[in-house]
């Protein structure tokens, strides 16, 4: 069945990806009518049976088993399923757009134009792929989400992240043998330049790097709690932590912490917790309009698990 549902999506996403996925809406929605197709809704273990599906913009406007009638106009499109599946775009919550492409030596050394390019065609595979949400955690991808949302390209929703915030020797600090010592005040290493990724090595450094990030328009802060599989200089079972005020002055922000191992993930719980104690003894709580026994907290901090990715 598997097998099945990804070529339905592949082939559903080729016909309609640019219309519904990319492009900003027209004055007037486009409307695209499934006829025949067995609907997985992501819920229900088992398909349904032989269903029309119209959607309107980017709303389901109906589900039927009975034909739906419909103004077959230009912004009309029909699709015959012919009893293939139709599923619910895919969420990927781990994703680096621009980084998951291009080598290790092409990030360090290459052209950012490139670079840039490269990372637009693996948004349109990672749409065709059926995935049409990620969350983007670590990298430059704040002119790629632009792009896709202006429909210059194909992609999915990025919700980024921007620069990883890390730690001199830390998983995100690729800088070569040759660019140390760090002089501070000294011209930023490529990785910095990029926007891949920021060292940052005092609580002060990390308030102004999170606080970057955050004026770029990320969505989510990312830190690294540990080392990784692709860390020169800081292997997997390494537990390294920022300072944990930086994930009580990220504003009304979520924080993601990689860690790829339970010292870790303690470590990240541990700060998460410190921090909404933090912001109660402080008042902050003020600000968001209610108490936090009645609603979530502004900043979560959310160990991001697994060791297969970089």
């Amino acid at each position: 069945m598997f097998a099945r549902i990804s070529t339905v999506v592949s082939g559903m996403l080729c016909l309609v990806g640019a219309t519904a996925f990319a492009q900003p809406q027209s004055v007037e929605p486009s409307t695209i009518l499934f006829e025949n197709v067995r609907i997985f809704d992501g819920k229900s273990d088992t398909l349904s049976g032989a269903m029309n599906l119209l959607v309107r913009g980017n709303t389901i406007a109906k589900i039927s088993k009975d034909p739906i009638p419909t103004d077959l106009s230009a912004n009309t499109k029909v699709i015959a399923g012919g009893g293939r599946t139709l599923m619910p775009g895919l969420i990927d919550m781990h994703w680096h757009a621009m980084l998951v492409r291009p080598t290790p030596a092409d990030l360090l050394a290459g052209d950012i134009g490139h670079l840039n390019l490269t990372a637009g065609a693996e948004a349109a595979d990672t749409l065709m792929r059926g995935f049409t949400t990620v969350r983007d955690l670590g990298g430059p991808s704040f002119g790629l989400k632009r792009a896709i949302d202006e429909g210059v390209v194909p992609g999915p929703r990025i919700y980024p992240s921007g620069a990883i915030i890390t730690i001199t020797g830390g998983h995100g600090d690729f800088r070569q043998p040759f660019e140390v010592p760090r002089i501070l005040g000294a011209p930023q290493s490529r990785g910095e330049q990029t926007g891949a990724a920021m060292i940052a090595d005092s609580p002060d450094e990390v308030r102004v790097r999170v606080r970057e990030q955050l004026l770029l328009g990320a969505t989510q802060i990312k830190l690294t709690a540990g080392g990784g599989v692709a860390s020169p200089h800081s292997p997997l079972d390494v537990t390294r932590m920022i300072a944990s005020v930086g994930f009580w002055i990220a504003g009304s922000s979520t924080v993601s912490t990689r860690t790829s191992s339970l010292p870790c993930q303690v470590t990240a719980l541990i700060g998460g917790l410190l921090s909404n104690r933090r912001l109660r003894k402080s008042g902050l709580w003020a600000g968001f309009g209610s108490s936090p026994s009645s609603s979530p907290s502004p900043i979560r901090a959310r160990p991001s698990c697994g060791a297969s990715r970089p």
